[in-house]
């Protein structure tokens, strides 16, 4: 089925059917004692709702409870840190069809997270921009221009960034040669995904270290807030709801 025809599907579900029939999270239908009708009956909201708890709400723990867990997850690789790849519900109703309909079916490379913030980039979300450079061939010193595609990771952007991030990863010359630096607890094997600035993946294009498809361009970022009720509840949180799965 098409995305329109899962969508269209969902908000009828949402919007016309009552609990009892499966649908309409809202609203449900009770007898009238008096009138033997069916009436409306308001009722508590749905799986993947926006008003779901925060991420200490939804572990249930102390914050001295939480860091052990994150902890012990983390030498599991089951927590979300800086270079955790995670990917939208797999379940059959998705999560993203009504709201934040970019999530749906995404890929995000978690770039960091604390305690206020979780910070992604979409990986998987082309767009119509494109990036233009103009290379120097070492043998021939031509000129030739090419043109990277960039691709949307999110409606955000981080102060005092640029405005593109550069990835790259499993390439032995660019890491041998240090070309930017890793995301996340690879940074001791030096295995994993990498990031860097625009300069240096051209340096390294121009030095024959790599070619322009070693490297995945990424604009804008995606964001998950860490508070104490609502939506805010960080891509552990995101987790732990279901919205989201870790990638192994």
């Amino acid at each position: 089925e098409s995305f329109d025809d899962l969508m269209a599907k969902e908000w009828a579900r949402d919007k016309l059917l009552s609990v009892q029939a499966g649908g309409g999270y809202n609203i449900n239908t009770n007898t009238n004692a008096n009138t033997n009708k069916q009436e409306p009956i308001m009722m508590q909201q749905p799986p993947f709702s926006d008003a779901a708890s925060s991420t200490r709400d939804l572990i249930q723990a102390d914050p001295i409870d939480l860091l052990m867990r994150r902890a012990a997850n983390a030498a599991k690789g089951q927590d979300v840190t800086a270079g955790t790849i995670v990917r939208a519900s797999s379940a059959q109703r998705s999560p993203f069809l009504l709201r934040k309909q970019e999530l749906h079916k995404s890929i995000v490379l978690i770039l960091s997270d604390d305690e206020n913030i979780t910070v992604g980039a979409i990986l998987n979300h082309p767009s119509a921009r494109s990036l233009e450079l103009e290379l120097i061939d070492r043998n021939t010193s031509q000129k030739r221009t090419l043109k990277l595609p960039i691709r949307y990771g999110g409606e955000y952007a981080v102060k005092n960034s640029p405005p593109v991030v550069w990835l790259h990863c499993d390439h032995s010359s660019l890491r041998a040669a240090k070309v930017g630096s890793p995301i996340g607890v690879d940074a001791i094997t030096g295995e994993g995904i990498w990031k860097c600035t625009q300069e240096e993946a051209i340096t390294a294009i121009g030095n024959g270290l790599a070619r322009p498809s070693h490297f995945l361009i990424v604009s804008g970022v995606t964001v998950w807030t860490k508070g104490e009720k609502g939506i805010a509840r960080g891509m552990l949180g995101e987790v732990i709801s279901g919205r989201f799965e870790i990638v192994p």
